[in-house]
């Protein structure tokens, strides 16, 4: 037996109510673990998943107690049982392991294990069996030698309740071979008649041993009917009464070969099973709960068609995208309405459906493009939703509302053409632009306003130069290029009146 080492005496107790759950094909390789698992074992997914189950095997673990779960579970039961695990720092923690063959069309595939938080009793007792099974000190009780021998466990139900009729037969046939010689002694040798009264007592006799024999085979009859009809029955309907609870991990006695055992087997493996559907569906739930209230808060607007482009979900985004380009919209396609769009087609908004459609059918990876109605222009990426069969199941469309970016980009293409063409005194509109696109449009609308300045103050001063004024100067601050020009004028001006005085002169 593989034996995990390093070990040491840290114990980590499972939570109240969570639930560790792994499969394994029929080698033992790890196929599935849930997030319980992987976090109280200490190793990573990868780490688990396609490794053998022994992994997490503890050295304390005797050897018997494993023979015994794949003994039940080669035979088709359940089993159950007090588990210590290793976790992968060496630190080690107890679990109370269901273990269940996986079949697919009577043929065993696999297995699953569920593990719950057992109780300190459960450990101590544990502890204590497997201690004496390491040490050689371990000795079965008579009644588990017995059990192993138990010819009446192993007889069917039917057979039981044919043995009180057997029974009684042959109590019967007892008490006419004791009672027999002597009837026929005062019948056929004696030669004095019978009297009535000898008659009376022989019939009394009879009558006699025939209530004694019914007696206990009635009371034999209840016995067993009690023992292993009753009883499992009223254990089955306990259990099932539970599982409508939602209690999925209750103790059942699986032992034995008989009809009653074999339910009662069954009944153990479809509790399991059960539990872990839905253990897994919570997780599931729980899952798609997230991701659908990360849907609803993300920015970005997402929609849901099925596989005839019928719209079956749309978050606040997106909602607020067609919210705000209703108008819009509506101009081009008619009876449009922003707040029924569950439901509608999603070729409304395309001119050539037709296309759209075949387009989509066919779509195996992600595809971009962008639609232009009236003024709004809207980029989307749809996507196919395709299940593990292979099976198509609709598209994910993500829409990005690009009206206000697309007249920004439009703005800043007019301002930079009048300013090739030298008007300096356009300025990028403002209002309604929001992040890079405002901070984009007060960056131009600033070196446009700081260009004009700049430009209309030389301008000025060279005017009253050409007038004659040469006492003009440009007296604003500039930086850059615009004060070294601001500099050049002014010396050239400086300059200028220098040399119309020395010529004065």
């Amino acid at each position: 037996m593989k034996v995990n080492m390093p070990v040491n005496d840290n114990e980590h107790e499972m939570k109240d109510g969570s639930m560790l759950v792994s499969k394994t094909d029929l080698k033992g390789i790890i196929t599935y673990v849930n997030p319980d698992f992987i976090d109280i074992s200490g190793y990573s997914a990868d780490e688990l998943i396609g490794k053998n189950h022994n992994i997490v095997r503890h050295p304390d673990m005797p050897v018997e107690a494993f023979d015994d779960l794949w003994n039940h579970n080669k035979e088709g039961r359940p089993w159950v049982g007090i588990v210590k695990n290793r976790c992968k720092d060496g630190s080690y923690y107890w679990v109370e392991a269901h273990v269940i063959p996986l079949t697919e069309n009577d043929v065993v595939t696999g297995y699953l294990s569920l593990r719950r938080k057992p109780s300190r009793e459960q450990i101590a007792e544990a502890e204590t069996l497997y201690a004496s099974m390491r040490n050689g000190s371990y000795r079965e009780s008579w009644g588990q030698r017995l059990a192993k021998y138990n010819v009446f466990a192993k007889m069917s139900v039917p057979v039981k309740m044919l043995m009180p009729m057997v029974l009684m037969m042959l109590l019967f046939t007892v008490g006419v071979y004791l009672f027999l010689p002597d009837v026929m002694h005062l019948i056929f040798e004696d030669t004095v008649s019978v009297s009535d009264e000898i008659i009376s007592e022989i019939g009394n006799a009879f009558i006699v041993m025939l209530l004694a024999v019914t007696a206990l085979v009635a009371a034999y009859s209840w016995y067993i009917i009690r023992k292993t009809v009753i009883r499992p029955v009223r254990a089955v309907t306990r259990i099932l009464s539970r599982i409508t609870d939602g209690e999925y991990m209750d103790a059942i006695e699986t032992e034995g070969d008989d009809e009653m055992a074999m339910l009662q087997s069954w009944l153990k493996t479809m509790q399991i099973q059960l539990g872990f559907e839905v253990y897994d569906a919570q997780r599931r739930a729980n899952e798609a709960s997230a991701v659908a209230t990360a849907l609803e808060v993300s920015s970005t607007g997402v929609m849901m068609a099925d596989t005839e482009n019928n719209i079956t979900y749309c978050n606040e985004s997106v909602k607020q995208i067609f919210n705000d380009i209703e108008d819009v919209i509506a101009e081009h396609f008619d009876n449009f309405d922003a707040s029924k769009l569950i439901g509608q087609n999603i070729d409304q908004f395309h001119k050539d459906p037709s296309h759209q459609k075949k387009l989509l059918a066919n779509l195996t990876d992600t595809y971009r493009s962008m639609i232009q109605i009236g003024d709004a222009h809207l980029n989307i990426i749809a996507t196919p939703v395709i299940a593990d069969s292979g099976e198509r199941l609709g598209t994910v469309l993500e829409w990005h509302d690009r009206t206000a970016n697309v007249r920004s980009e439009q703005d800043v293409e007019t301002i930079v053409k009048s300013a090739n063409d030298g008007m300096i005194d356009k300025r990028v509109d403002e209002q309604g632009k929001q992040g890079f696109y405002l901070t984009a449009a007060q960056g131009i609308n600033q070196m446009m306003g700081t260009t004009e300045n700049s430009i209309q103050d030389v301008i000025s001063v060279l005017q009253k130069v050409a007038d004659g004024d040469l006492t003009s100067l440009i007296d604003k601050d500039y930086l850059g290029a615009y004060g070294d020009l601001k500099d050049n004028v002014n010396r050239t001006i400086e300059q200028l009146t220098e040399i119309i005085a020395a010529v004065q002169d």
